[in-house]
């Protein structure tokens, strides 16, 4: 008998629980830890990466019987493994796709391609989305690797993985892999919206050429859509912000945002339209020499080194303050939340009644429902130094979120501003 065969039970499971202390990761959780500490054991698995060791803890949980805190982060291991999911079926469609010939009967000689089919069947898809799913997973085995892996440990969801590959469609393999390493940089804390913009950037500043193109033919396909709806109406669409005009007690107008190198003709990077997202070079630079536009130089002015800061003496942003936070915010600070910042209240951080200053520092932008979210439920929000936010929710989680990147200047000639 072996010196393990004479331990106790409790003693053999010391032993294998010691013989762990050495692995890289730590062993996954028992049903004995999930049974005993349900709330535990779920905020273990929310940072555990994804894969069958965690899969039947996950499982095993049960969300009737957790906190709200626990189950909080049970939906984070949830979707980290739904990622994981994900990325193993992009492997299958790419190994699918790339051997065509395993798809066809021995008697077929028709020379032609039937894997979509056979994904169409098994997925109960249409031949056309199937088609769609096989290249998606193409690309992201073939030319987008790190996105797949970030995809794989849980770290983006599948539609991060997807808005890329569309995004790099018609790049060839170089260009791809730097909208790739651009894109990426802030993905893990993006939600799927800021990705996007995030991706149509990157796109627009390493390939703008091809994105001038496909908005000239955009340009040519211009027309008024009318769209059936389910209750037998149809609708007609059109571009209107009834809010805009009365926004922070302004006129309406157009916001663009420029790096003056852009401005110059220093370097193509992308700008900024303020509720919409990056715009081509090109279209930036023809709206800012639109001859009725106004200049604006918002007050961080480097050349000055003025700051705004209205102390104490009121309560109400005026409006330079104003226009200056829409700008800088661009969208309400709560996290992944989109709503513009012009369609937003002006919120104190440290409340004015408690002392709080009516300077950039301390207020920002949050929509109402946000604003209530933070002054009536228990949600808290500190600014970090860097410019972005950190709020805590009433379970103690934390969750940062940032302003969307605004134009960099490169590339300066040292020429003056044209303003």
């Amino acid at each position: 008998m072996s010196n393990k065969q004479i331990l106790s039970g409790q003693a053999a499971a010391e032993v294998a629980r010691i013989a762990h202390v050495f692995d890289i990761a730590p062993p996954p959780p028992r049903l004995s830890d999930v049974l005993d500490s349900p709330d535990a054991i779920a905020a273990e698995l929310a940072d555990a990466p994804p894969g069958p060791d965690s899969a039947l803890p996950i499982s095993l949980l049960d969300a009737a019987t957790l906190s709200h805190a626990g189950r909080v982060d049970l939906l984070v291991a949830l979707e980290r493994h739904a990622a994981w999911v994900a990325a193993l079926q992009q492997e299958v469609l790419a190994t699918m796709a790339a051997d065509p010939a395993a798809a066809a009967d021995e008697v077929d000689r028709s020379g032609r391609d039937w894997v979509r089919d056979d994904v169409s069947c098994a997925l109960r898809l249409s031949g056309v989305t199937a088609q769609r799913r096989l290249d998606i997973a193409g690309t992201l085995v073939d030319l987008l690797s790190a996105t797949l892996a970030l995809l794989r440990r849980g770290e983006i969801g599948y539609l991060h993985a997807l808005a890329l590959a569309e995004a790099v469609d018609g790049l060839d393999r170089e260009a791809t892999a730097e909208v790739e390493q651009r894109a990426l940089r802030r993905a893990v804390e993006q939600s799927i919206a800021e990705f996007r913009r995030t991706v149509r950037r990157a796109v627009a500043s390493v390939a703008a050429a091809s994105v001038d193109l496909r908005r000239a033919e955009a340009m040519g396909e211009r027309r008024v859509c009318v769209r059936p709806r389910d209750d037998g109406m149809s609708e007609l669409w059109a571009l209107h912000d009834p809010l805009l005009p009365k926004a922070q007690g302004m006129r309406p107008a157009i916001q663009v945002t420029i790096a003056l190198s852009t401005l110059l003709g220093c370097d193509d990077e992308p700008g900024e339209l303020a509720g919409h997202g990056p715009i081509p070079a090109s279209v930036a630079r023809h709206i800012a020499a639109d001859g009725t536009g106004t200049w604006r130089r918002l007050v961080t002015d480097p050349l000055t080194g003025q700051l705004l800061d209205y102390g104490r003496t009121t309560y109400r942003p005026p409006r330079d303050l104003a226009e200056f936070v829409m700008a800088r915010d661009q969208v309400c600070a709560f996290p992944h939340c989109s709503r513009p910042a012009h369609r937003c209240h002006l919120d104190h951080r440290v409340p004015y009644a408690a002392g709080g200053r009516t300077s950039p520092v301390n207020v920002g932008a949050l929509c109402e429902r946000h604003h209530i979210c933070k002054h009536q439920v228990g949600w808290r929000v500190r600014r970090e130094s860097d410019g972005t936010n950190t709020w805590i929710s009433p379970t103690k989680h934390r969750y940062r979120s940032r302003p969307p990147d605004l134009p960099a200047a490169t590339n300066l000639t040292g020429e003056p501003p044209p303003f």
